[in-house]
């Protein structure tokens, strides 16, 4: 996003400013409506591209229209909801339980979830295990810690999460050699 001094905006900034101000399910709702767009004028096939991330505030989860809402959106524009992975990032704000009845009725669509920037604000293992999570994304700083000699755990971690069924994507990379490591040490 841009300021109208034409600086970057960093979405960090603008997403507080839009949860804040209530009106973080509009923006949301925009932005896929602008993947949405998106996939239906181009073959994503073609492009090679299986699915597209989306993120979703963990706020605008709360809603009890979401399900409804995107679901209406994507047949708006005649994509199927198959082709999306939506992605959270874990927050002590939440109601796990309404969030879980949330991500429920849409992955009955055949999308999935993963959990965005593990490793940052308030990762629980327990929590994260209780909802329907396909893959996991470790945050960049604990990827780049490893690299740097800081932590000696990524290994484990990724083990854990393979032991649990999920996916794991470690975030940062940003080297054929950093790629090729944690490829090594079992990262998908």
């Amino acid at each position: 996003l841009k300021a109208e001094d034409g600086s970057f905006i960093s979405p960090e900034v603008f997403i507080r400013i839009a949860e804040g101000a209530g009106l973080i399910n509009q923006l949301g709702e925009q932005i896929f409506e602008k993947v949405c767009v998106f996939a239906q004028k181009n073959d994503l096939d073609t492009l090679g591209i299986e699915c597209i991330n989306v993120n979703l505030s963990p706020l605008q989860c709360m809603s009890s229209e979401l399900p409804e809402r995107l679901f209406a959106i994507a047949e708006k524009h005649k994509v199927n909801m198959d082709k999306f992975h939506l992605e959270i990032t874990e927050s002590a704000m939440v109601d796990v339980s309404v969030l879980r009845q949330q991500m429920g009725l849409i992955i009955t669509t055949g999308t999935q979830f993963s959990l965005d920037d593990y490793g940052t604000g308030y990762s629980n293992l327990t929590r994260m295990a209780s909802l329907p999570f396909a893959n996991v994304k470790i945050d960049h700083s604990i990827v780049w810690d490893y690299f740097n000699g800081v932590n000696t755990f990524l290994p484990s971690l990724i083990s854990t999460f393979h032991d649990q069924g999920l996916e794991v994507t470690a975030e940062g990379v940003e080297t054929k050699e950093a790629a090729d490591a944690l490829t090594e040490i079992g990262c998908d």
